[in-house]
């Protein structure tokens, strides 16, 4: 039999076509006689024919079986699709997130919509990929309750991101001329989209940020023309309570005002009329430059409370002037080989300043740094709560830069602060005891030798010690309620640490180190508060290991104490067991 040239499977040919007319008149011409009677004088023939037509009866037979089969079987594939969809269907009516009441679904979608993402101009975008960059797009789809819910949250559709670059094969005028172009299509769909999010979201402020990889003006026949997705957004501009900027290219004759704008961020470097633009924002509160602005002190926005920035020597000067109600201040200081600052003429004093975070760009070797590069000898914050000191992944290992300055800054300042976060700069364990003596008043401390040398990190033996609880050192940071130390070590003195934790849960009942007979009546009564949180990473030790050797700490942790051992990256949490 042929094969069949889609499936492959033998195709059914009749023996006898009933269709032949001479078919019937060759059966009479051979088994009638002259008188027309049929002859049984060839019974053999007679067998012989019979035989086949019933062997091509049973193939009929058999072919219709099968076909009756194949029919069946679709139809079985299509009922168990159709059975399959319902379960589906079904299951998830019974799914526990169907269990959660409207409330706190809402919250769920408002936590997983951080951003809608549009791009303009990327024809390699799938249409899969347009959908999942919208998360409110995709959640308000999955069902009837969940559609409900997210257009009932003005502030998932708020969240839009523009990213748009220009294509010279497109027309950009296509939707705005009211054509329909293939060209066009392309952005007919994000202006649509956009505008859709714009009206779903109601009157609620809108978090906005722009990436713009070319110029947003573009040729309209003879005249310069704002691109149609642009312009679309930046019609709400009065709107706007976040604004994120990663381009060069601020609009600054498209703002009128910004009434709600609470917070701007510059991705590069703004020129000196975008900044201006910032005038027509009387509720700016956080100003970030993640760039070298220029000259950012050269206009004065009172009620400014948080500002981070890479500053200039005349920045610091005048900042707190120019800025007095600031709260929160962050750094970013690039120091190179024979860079400085020099010595301000007077300190600025700042009485309300309660978060100073300072993040050194560039370490250098001590002998090449000069004794007053450092931006401490511009402050005086006497009420600073917080403190962080970081520093950022460059590959140098050098000492910390200008610790006498650093201490200077304390003393002058006589703050009673509250947290200290050192992150990455390498800063001797005596050093660091010197610092923290200073701070009697600290509750939350948090050592992080990220990318720093074994020989260059703090967290030593040494230190932990003089951490313990003890009549053989005076009392450290006896105000201490939160202890988080990542060391990158790998191999550590556990028992030090062991003691040192066991002081501190309990100093007025400490008996000891582990193994110790000492009674508890021969054992002085500190005044020392309990230790609530202590956190201890060991990112390059094996947390088998660090199961086995901390398990002597269950007992702390049973009676109380938030206590978490990690190791391997902190990528699970080490059950004291």
């Amino acid at each position: 039999m042929p094969l069949c040239s889609n499936c492959s499977a033998q195709i059914f040919m009749p023996r006898i076509d009933q269709h032949k007319p001479s078919l019937t008149g060759l059966i009479c011409d051979k088994l009638c006689s002259e008188s027309g009677v049929p002859s049984i004088s060839q019974p053999d023939k007679i067998a012989t024919l019979l035989e086949s037509v019933m062997r091509h009866i049973a193939s009929c037979g058999d072919e219709i079986r099968y076909m009756d089969v194949r029919r069946a079987l679709a139809f079985l594939d299509k009922q168990q699709s159709f059975l399959q969809d319902c379960r589906d269907h079904l299951q998830d009516f019974l799914s526990p997130i169907q269990k959660l009441p409207n409330e706190i679904l809402q919250c769920i979608f408002d936590e997983c919509c951080v951003m809608n993402y549009f791009r303009v101009g990327d024809r390699r975008q799938s249409s899969t990929q347009n959908f999942r960059s919208k998360p409110a797009l995709s959640i308000s789809s999955v069902s009837v309750r969940w559609r409900r819910n997210a257009l009932s949250l003005p502030s998932i559709w708020s969240r839009i991101s523009l990213e748009w670059s220009y294509d010279q094969s497109l027309d950009y005028f296509s939707v705005a001329c009211g054509k329909h172009q293939p060209d066009g299509q392309v952005h007919e769909k994000v202006l649509f989209a956009l505008d859709n999010f714009l009206n779903r979201s109601k009157q609620y402020p809108l978090s906005v940020t722009m990436q713009l990889k070319d110029s947003p003006l573009i040729f309209d026949g003879s005249k310069r023309r704002l691109c149609p997705v642009v312009s679309c957004l930046m019609e709400h501009a009065h709107r706007w309570r976040t604004f994120s900027n990663n381009s060069s290219r601020l609009f600054r004759n498209t703002f009128s005002s910004l009434p709600l704008l609470e917070e701007t961020v510059f991705v590069q470097t703004p020129g000196i009329h975008d900044l201006a633009v910032l005038g027509g924002a009387p509720k700016l509160k956080s100003l970030i430059f993640r760039c070298h602005p220029h000259n950012v002190t050269g206009f004065c926005l009172e009620n400014l409370s948080h500002l981070e920035l890479r500053p200039l020597e005349s920045d610091l000067e005048t900042l707190f002037h120019k800025f007095p109600k600031l709260i929160s201040l962050k750094l970013v200081v690039y120091y190179s080989n024979g860079g400085h600052y020099r010595c301000p003429e007077n300190v600025s004093l700042s009485s309300v300043l309660e978060t100073l975070t300072v993040v050194a760009g560039h370490y250098v070797k001590s002998e090449t740094l000069r004794d007053n590069c450092s931006v401490f000898p511009f402050f005086t914050l006497p009420s600073l709560k917080t403190i962080h000191l970081q520093r950022q992944k460059v590959g140098s290992d050098g000492n910390w830069l200008n610790f006498d300055h650093f201490v200077a800054f304390i003393n002058r300042s006589s703050f009673k602060l509250s947290t200290l976060h050192i992150e990455g700069p390498a800063l001797s364990d005596s050093n660091l005891v010197l610092v923290l003596i200073l701070m009697p008043t600290l509750l939350d401390l948090t050592l992080v030798d990220t990318d720093v040398s074994l020989e260059s990190s703090p967290i030593t033996r040494r230190f932990i010690e003089r951490l313990r609880v003890g009549d053989t050192f005076p009392q450290m940071l006896p105000r201490l309620y939160s202890l988080t130390l990542s060391s990158c070590s790998e191999s550590f003195d556990d028992a030090v640490v062991i003691a040192m934790i066991q002081s501190r849960w309990c100093p007025y009942q400490y008996k000891g180190p582990v193994g110790s007979e000492r009674g508890t009546d021969q054992w002085p009564v500190f005044a020392v508060d309990c230790l609530r949180e202590c956190t201890i990473r060991f990112p390059n030790r094996k947390e088998s290991e660090l199961e086995y050797v901390y398990s002597c700490l269950k007992c702390v942790e049973q009676d109380g104490m938030r206590l978490n051992v990690s190791g391997n990256n902190d990528r699970a949490r080490v059950e004291l067991a």
